[in-house]
């Protein structure tokens, strides 16, 4: 596992985290931010929160779990490698998570009805995580192939971008 894969996936868990804590501590104070006008807050909204911030600390507990960081911070050396044969796809899940949350509260901070400040920082915050999850998909798999004799790495297959000077015949 790669450093970044690491960060990603404890930045993930960390904003997970700390929307869990934002909701369990103070919901009427969450609801209240995002209503359009000062309203009071009922019980069944306030127990929908915490409900809702125990599924995010799960879904975090659980992102920590399968892509191996569990293991990797409980293991009895720091050089230990562990791999995890679910990170992979808990890099996918998360990736699609943010990306879903990014569109959700991009196209809810511009409604009529919604339109706060918060929604659009979030959906900030969702955009970075999800950017860097996909950077992590696309350059971050694996090992690198290096070559011996050039020192040049050899995963080169052109996706996303065309390398025209590797595709030359030599003469």
């Amino acid at each position: 596992m790669s450093d970044a894969f690491r960060l990603y996936n404890r930045a993930v868990s960390g904003f997970l985290a700390l929307q869990a804590g934002l909701l369990i501590v103070a919901p009427t104070m969450v609801v209240w931010m995002l209503s359009p006008e000062p309203k009071t807050v009922t019980s069944l909204e306030t127990f929908l929160a915490r409900s809702f911030a125990a599924s995010l600390l799960l879904v975090s507990f659980l992102n920590l779990l399968f892509s191996g960081e569990l293991q990797a911070i409980f293991a009895e050396s720091a050089e230990a490698d562990v791999n995890s044969p679910y990170a992979s796809p808990t890099l996918y899940a998360t990736l699609l998570y943010n990306t879903a949350s990014c569109i959700m509260m991009y196209t809810y901070s511009y409604s009529q009805a919604l339109s706060s400040t918060w929604l659009t920082l979030g959906s900030v915050a969702h955009l970075m995580l999800a950017s860097s999850g996909l950077l992590l998909i696309m350059f971050g798999q694996g090992p690198g192939h290096i070559s011996k004799r050039t020192g040049a790495d050899k995963r080169t297959s052109g996706f996303p971008f065309k390398n025209a000077e590797a595709d030359r015949k030599k003469r």
